[in-house]
């Protein structure tokens, strides 16, 4: 799912430099794309494409910024080791799947500020899902003021009309598993797959900027250059201005159900 350079990219983004005018000495030269303006989806990743993702980013955050690959990163905790902090008693061993809670931490810098984030990801018996509860602290001696968010990648197919998601009950203006777009007060998403029959479910404690875009890369197959699908990206958000020792705490609920 990850965007990364492909040596075959190069032919691409040389053949826009050279503009129409110029034609290729060969015709083994000759560029062909599918549709114009391919070379603006050559963005590579900066972090592995996962989910519970966590970023802490200032305040004022853009939707073309996280899909460009363009966020400042104020801590680094995105792509980072978080430590496993799961609780064991002497001489104990951890519960079995699937019932088990698995708690990480990482602490960084936000700027000269000191940031702990722990976040716990529970398993339930016969769910088909689990639970992350999360907690940013300040461990610094002055106010600090960022976003934090929660990165997903999920790799549904899009290519159907009945694969499209809900905001809160509701189609946003570009409803497909492919579309982009922002929604202040989210509570729920779902992404819908009526054809196969199921959908999945995030909802969140605290009401979210959300943020989606999807994610596709640039492929080469015999007809020439094409933009391929791969995956949405979703990034829940909330501004956080933390006093030295306040905290903040979110839940977030990811669940796959069946359609009635």
């Amino acid at each position: 799912m990850s965007r990364r350079r492909e040596t075959y990219h190069a032919r691409l983004r040389e053949a826009v430099e050279q503009g129409p005018g110029e034609a290729p000495a060969t015709i083994h030269e000759r560029v062909a794309a599918k549709e114009e303006g391919l070379e603006k989806f050559l963005v590579y990743d900066r972090f592995p494409r996962m989910s519970l993702q966590d970023h802490v980013v200032p305040p004022l955050l853009s939707l073309d910024e996280i899909e460009g690959e363009a966020t400042l990163e104020l801590g680094q905790f995105a792509g980072e080791p978080y430590l496993d902090m799961t609780p064991l008693s002497l001489g104990a061993e951890r519960p079995e799947w699937p019932d088990r809670k698995i708690e990480l931490g990482r602490e960084d810098f936000c700027g000269e500020v000191p940031l702990a984030v722990q976040k716990t990801i529970a398993f339930e018996k016969n769910r088909a899902g689990f639970s992350v509860h999360y907690r940013v602290s300040s461990r610094g001696g002055r106010l600090v003021s960022f976003r934090f968010g929660v990165e997903w990648n999920l790799n549904l197919l899009a290519d159907s009309p009945g694969r499209f998601c809900l905001i809160d009950g509701e189609r946003p203006a570009d409803p497909g598993l492919a579309g982009r777009g922002e929604r202040e007060g989210v509570k729920k998403l779902e992404l819908v797959n009526q054809d196969d029959g199921f959908k999945a479910v995030i909802a969140c404690s605290a009401p979210a900027l959300l943020f989606r875009h999807p994610i596709e890369t640039v492929s080469q197959s015999e007809s020439g250059f094409e933009r391929s699908f791969q995956g949405s990206c979703l990034w829940f958000t909330w501004p956080l201005r933390l006093r030295p020792g306040q905290g903040f705490r979110v839940s977030l609920d990811f669940d796959l159900e069946g359609l009635a």
